[in-house]
């Protein structure tokens, strides 16, 4: 497992992307789909886990993403549409707000400060 993603704060809560491994090992299609997951924790006892498969557009993207916040813009990825999204935005308190949205499957949205 490896975090591509690791966003936490001192109460507890925290946004995480991670990569579990490849989604079809060994199969020659779909070699380069890795399964992954975003977990949102806000606190010990509330959580939330969303199955998600990126391909490399996806990875592709998070760099363009990285990019956006990084000039302070708000931002979204893995919109798409076919897995949860995840929102980036930084109002003027200087606070990053994280927003994870599974709109494919279950209509969830979950906004960590």
């Amino acid at each position: 497992m490896l975090n591509l993603i690791h966003l936490a704060d001192d109460s507890g809560r925290s946004v995480s992307v991670r990569i579990l491994g490849r989604a079809q090992p060994g199969i020659l299609t779909g070699h380069d789909f890795l399964d992954a997951e975003i977990v949102v924790t806000a606190g010990e006892n509330l959580g939330a886990t969303f199955p998600v498969t990126l391909l490399p557009e996806d990875l592709e993207d998070w760099e363009e993403t990285l990019a956006r916040l990084e000039a302070g813009e708000p931002t979204r990825w893995l919109d798409s549409g076919r897995t949860p999204s995840v929102e980036f935005d930084s109002p003027t308190t200087g606070a990053l707000l994280v927003s994870v949205r599974d709109e494919p499957a279950t209509g969830a949205a979950v906004t960590v400060r």
